[in-house]
């Protein structure tokens, strides 16, 4: 855990200073970034092996899915669409009260179904909402993407509780409180390189000249 703290502060550091020799180190710690991460994950998390590893590997992409698009879309929404930034930011209020929503769905759904069909469901969902948004960005049209960020917290809403009591379920006898700390390391993980994946590409597409609609595609 030590290890990769430290190897994760590097890299921030590489993002920082910029090009050069620094490259060098970055590409490193993000070599030791990801060997303290297989230490630190259940075996089998990158092959999302069934069981534990599955249920880790799908904390970190539902967080990356999500989280990725949730911080751009003010942005997409002002500085594409041209909406004032009043009428853009009720587009996360949309998100959240479907996420509620999506939450009482799964309750409601927990006792008629497994946690693993309700989490598929979840999921199902945020893939359609996904690409409504690609699709708004595309089109322009802020109806696309009020809609389609609604979709996406209702799936977040079904998927992320029934996940997280799945983590505690697969874990072996005695190791719950493990399990759920390498679930949480996911989820977090999840939630940190989604965002920082859409701003690289932002950036780099500012940087060769490409508008805000090329880097968010």
């Amino acid at each position: 855990l030590v290890v990769f703290g430290v190897c994760m502060l590097l890299l921030l550091t590489v993002f920082t200073l910029g090009t050069g020799p620094v490259v060098l180190v970055g590409v490193l710690a993000l070599g030791g970034a990801l060997a303290a991460l297989r230490q630190l994950l259940p075996k089998g998390t990158v092959a999302a092996r069934n069981g534990l590893p599955a249920v880790v590997a799908s904390g970190f992409l539902v967080n990356a899915a999500y989280f990725s698009m949730e911080g751009f879309l003010p942005v997409l929404l002002t500085g594409i669409v041209g909406l004032p930034l009043t009428v853009a930011g009720l587009v996360i209020t949309c998100g959240v009260l479907a996420w509620v929503a999506g939450s009482w769905v799964q309750s409601r759904l927990s006792g008629i179904r497994s946690l693993r069909r309700i989490a598929t469901y979840g999921e199902m969902l945020l893939l359609l909402g996904i690409i409504g948004v690609v699709i708004g960005v595309v089109s322009t049209f802020a109806p696309v993407v009020y809609a389609s960020w609604g979709i996406d917290g209702l799936g977040m809403g079904m998927v992320y509780p029934a996940i997280g009591v799945l983590a505690t379920n697969e874990a072996a006898a005695g190791r719950e409180v493990v399990a759920l700390a390498q679930y949480q390391l996911g989820e977090v993980l999840g939630s940190g390189v989604g965002p920082a994946l859409v701003g690289l590409a932002v950036t780099t597409a500012t940087a060769i000249g490409s508008g805000l609609q090329e880097g968010l595609l």
